[in-house]
């Protein structure tokens, strides 16, 4: 027998399981749509769907049914349904079906280009070099060639209907990767007229945003913190086997400034690791089991950005008896530990698949693997993880397609904690002179002779308009103050006046010397440039005004410098990784169910940041201290604020975002240098989702316990958390909101437990605005106006701090009496407290959710009292009042 047809044969039990398992659940689901009220009205067109997958949870103990909303047979783009189905019952359902397509003259809707004038219409669109190049997706199921498996630039096509104002229109949809470059585009174009109807690069990068409007804040210090809030459960013993060994910083180590490294040996699992890590089941795989390659990813480095693995010498080598134990001196230059950085990265990613299959991200739930082994699912889309990407520099990355396809993870290196990168000339006065530089992440590589010129001052300073002295800045490197607006902006004004380079310097000493894009579009002049403090700008200033003029060099040498490297970085590989989990689990799963030009509510830095958090979990962590995220790439302590606006912390003190902050979170967007408008600032808006879940964590910690091993205790309360939020992304919609993750979580709870925590759930969410009445308003995500007008979308969400009446404090929380009346309530400024029964000396103290005293004070007793709760942020408190013959407790809102 041909290995091909024993191949088939083996998969037959299973496709028969899973084509039945579809056949019995479509009878439920076809009964949904004829009988639904959201649905009932709608024409028979608009209910008609397929079935595109089926994944049979063990946590919520139902088969999780995904559901393609269809048009004369064809695909609506992006509108789907999800059941959760029970013994031929449907227990909930997320419908993201559209019926309100203006149905008048479908039937006449044609395909009048084809596919490949399509896409090089839309090629044309985004001037992509080499457009006849490109060739379409006609994948083999027998190629199983690694090598060529990691070429990812082929274009796959797909006819769909597009709902474009309740039109549906009849659309090519275009997915490729771009060669030489990390973007993945895609690409919606009409079928009958070549309109582009959606353009945008999928490719998820993770730097974030510069926004001058979030700062580095001062938190109280960790000397304060407690070590210990709960008492720790036991943990219990993984099966392991010493086929092979890596040194590695093995988890909850996060990154090289958390702890040493460890020796971790290969573990074998019947569950989620049966092949161990190196084995793919496949013959022609044979000759890579000694390399950093296996069935769940395959690392190795891209320093030549070929974004591509095309010699086995890129990958780390271990030998027969696969000992992955390298040198590593974190404090060299890194071209002296490549291969102890691809060991981390190759046991990071697949750490990050073992324990993630614990939590329901399976093979049908569509998990990356080369080989499923007949449990459904795609197979051979395992991660292809690089590190050390040539096309990028202070960032990371992370690229996932349909189920079947291989998912991309780009690690960079980033900018060292000090490098002088400016050298005077002249004046001799100045030749001293040093400062700490930052470059741009999409400018990698510098002139090996550096760039040398006069410098120039940018009138105005800012360089946030037309320069009014062009005749200055001419062949000359231009001085620019940070700030008041893009760098981009301040780029094209220097481009204009032509420029030959760029000294950035921020406005103010309290600014953040940090990563930056330099706004770089196309080359030409004035395409390098750095960063430096406000110091360090002034002094040039200085120099320049004082002698009438002043020559310096500036160059990029980091060949001598040690620099954090993202492969050692678990938090950021987590991140990354996550990403891929949260795309797959939500909607079709086909990595176009998160899009920021399509919902302005995305979720998925926070879900990243949250596994982050979680699998880097101390034994002796708890809620009262504050987590950073990627410190170890930026040079900070363990301590630091890292990448985002503010520390995950339940402590309003430390994070007081609420919902209402998403209000304005966005940042121009440009098409070849002019802004046409605005889109979603991703990595703020996922922030706050993020800020709730780390709350709700710490909820269930207090119900359930703490273990901070996930894996070791499914009863702690951190392991019911993030089984809770996996959960979550499965039963959401497509481009879901705040209101529908919550939902979703909320129907999790449901699923797994009858509800029992569905008030700790919605009491957690209301603390920070997500409460019953919250409202995402309109969802937009990118704002096409080139007038500079703010997308109304995205100041339109609607935060509120009240939950079900179910779940209101009841008398056995809190001892409430009608002697006391608190108005107003919700308050703004200010709270006052009216009774006639007051006695005597009585003390008030207000207590935040997490149960801190937020302020306290004794007063003599009046009939009215005035308090001031300015200093307070929004959300809920319990006022209790106590005194002689009174003991009160109550609910608070402020919400200003």
């Amino acid at each position: 027998m041909k290995k091909n047809q024993f191949k088939a044969l083996l998969l037959l039990p299973f496709l028969s399981f899973q084509f039945l398992n579809a056949q019995n659940h479509e009878q439920e689901v076809k009964k949904y749509f004829q009988t639904n009220l959201k649905s009932l009205k709608a024409s028979n067109q608009l209910k008609d769907f397929k079935i595109v997958n089926v994944d049979p949870s063990k946590s919520l103990k139902a088969d999780i049914v995904s559901v393609q909303q269809e048009i004369n047979g064809i695909p609506v783009f992006n509108r789907s349904a999800t059941f959760l189905i029970k013994d031929g019952r449907i227990n909930h359902v997320t419908d993201g079906f559209e019926y309100k397509i203006n149905i008048r003259n479908l039937d006449q809707k044609k395909q009048v280009t084809n596919e490949t004038n399509a896409f090089l219409t839309f090629a044309n669109s985004i001037e992509l070099k080499n457009a006849s190049s490109y060739t379409f997706e006609k994948k083999s199921k027998e190629e199983n060639n690694l090598l060529k498996t990691s070429k990812l630039d082929q274009v796959k096509t797909d006819l769909i209907y597009y709902i474009k104002d309740n039109e549906a229109k009849l659309a090519y949809k275009i997915v490729f990767r771009e060669k030489n470059t990390s973007n993945n585009w895609l690409g919606i174009v009409d079928a009958a007229t070549s309109e582009i109807l959606l353009k945008t690069n999928t490719t998820i990068y993770d730097h974030f945003h510069q926004n001058d409007s979030f700062l580095s804040q001062n938190y109280t210090s960790k000397d304060s913190k407690k070590t210990v809030a709960y008492p720790l459960n036991k943990t219990t013993e993984k099966t392991k086997a010493t086929t092979a060994r890596y040194n590695v910083f093995k988890l909850p180590v996060e990154a090289p400034n958390f702890g040493n490294r460890s020796i971790v040996n290969e573990p074998f699992n019947d569950t989620y690791a049966p092949l161990g890590w190196h084995d793919t089941n496949h013959p022609d795989f044979e000759g890579f089991k000694d390399y950093s390659i296996g069935n769940n990813v395959a690392a190795y480095t891209d320093e030549n950005n070929r974004n591509a693995l095309d010699d086995l010498s890129q990958a780390a080598y271990g030998g027969p008896s696969k000992n992955f134990d390298f040198p590593l001196d974190i404090n060299s230059s890194v071209d002296t530990y490549r291969e102890a950085a691809i060991t981390n990265l190759f046991y990071m990613n697949n750490v990050m698949h073992d324990i993630s299959y614990q939590f329901g991200f399976t093979e049908t739930a569509k998990n990356f693997q080369y080989s499923n082994l007949n449990r459904g699912g795609e197979e051979a889309d395992f991660v292809m993880a690089e590190a050390r990407d040539g096309g990028g520099y202070d960032n990371a990355n992370f690229q996932v397609l349909e189920d079947g396809r291989p998912a991309v993870m780009q690690m960079y290196l980033w900018s060292p904690k000090y490098i002088n990168g400016i050298k005077v000339n002249s004046p001799s006065e100045l030749k001293d002179f040093s400062t700490n530089t930052k470059y741009p992440a999409d400018v990698l590589t510098f002139p090996e002779e550096g760039i040398t010129g006069n410098i120039a001052i940018a009138l105005p300073e800012n360089g946030c308009s037309e320069f009014t002295n062009p005749e200055s800045v001419v062949d000359k490197i231009v001085l620019i103050k940070r700030g008041e607006c893009s760098f981009q902006d301040k780029y094209i004004n220097a481009a204009n006046a032509n420029a030959k380079a760029i000294i950035y310097y921020n406005a103010n000493d309290e600014q953040v010397l940090g990563a930056y894009n330099s706004g770089v579009l196309v080359e030409g002049l004035a395409f390098y440039s750095i960063l430096v403090d406000h110091k360090a700008g002034e002094i040039l200033k200085e120099g320049l005004k004082n002698h009438g003029q002043l020559n310096l060099t500036i160059n990029k040498d980091l060949s001598s410098v040690p620099q954090p490297d993202g492969s050692l970085d678990n938090g950021i590989i987590a991140h990354e990784y996550t990403h891929g989990i949260s795309n797959r689990l939500t909607g079709l799963g086909d990595g176009l169910c998160l899009l920021a030009p399509e919902s302005n509510e995305q979720m998925g830095e926070g879900w990243s940041d949250y596994l982050a958090l979680m699998l880097t979990l101390k034994p002796t962590d708890n809620e009262t201290i504050p987590r950073g995220i990627g410190t170890y790439s930026q040079n900070q302590d363990i301590n630091g604020l890292g990448i985002r606006p503010a520390q995950y912390s339940p402590d309003f003190s430390v994070n007081n975002y609420t919902y209402g902050r998403t209000n304005g979170m966005e940042y121009p967007a440009s098409i070849f240098g002019i802004v046409v408008g605005t889109m979603p600032d991703v990595h703020s808006i996922g922030f706050v989702w993020n800020t709730m879940l780390w709350d709700l964590t710490w909820k269930y910690v207090e119900k359930y316990g703490y273990n901070h091993d996930v894996t070791a205790d499914k009863k702690s309360g951190t392991a019911r958390a993030l089984q809770l939020v996996m959960d979550g992304m499965k039963l959401q919609k497509c481009n879901p909101s705040f209101v529908d993750g919550r939902d979703a979580i909320l129907a999790a709870d449901k699923a797994q437990t009858g509800g029992e925590n569905k008030c700790l759930i919605w009491n957690s969410f209301a603390k920070r605005g997500l409460g019953i009445n919250a409202s995402p308003g309109g969802v937009n995500g990118t704002w096409y106006n080139t007038d500079g007008q703010p997308n109304p979308d995205l100041y339109d969400q609607v935060e509120d701090f009240n939950v079900p009446k179910e779940c209101e404090l009841s008398t056995s929380d809190i001892n409430t009496t009608k002697q006391i009346i608190i108005s107003p309530n919700p308050a703004k400024n200010e709270v006052f407290i009216n009774s006639k029964s007051l006695n005597g000396n009585y003390n008030i103290k207000i207590y935040s959710m997490t149960g801190s005293v937020v302020k306290e004070d004794n007063y003599s007793a009046l009939n009215q009292i005035s308090i001031n709760v300015s200093n307070l942020p929004n959300g809920v408190y319990i006022m209790k009042v106590e005194g002689d013959k009174i003991n009160h407790s109550q609910k608070l809102i402020i919400k200003k």
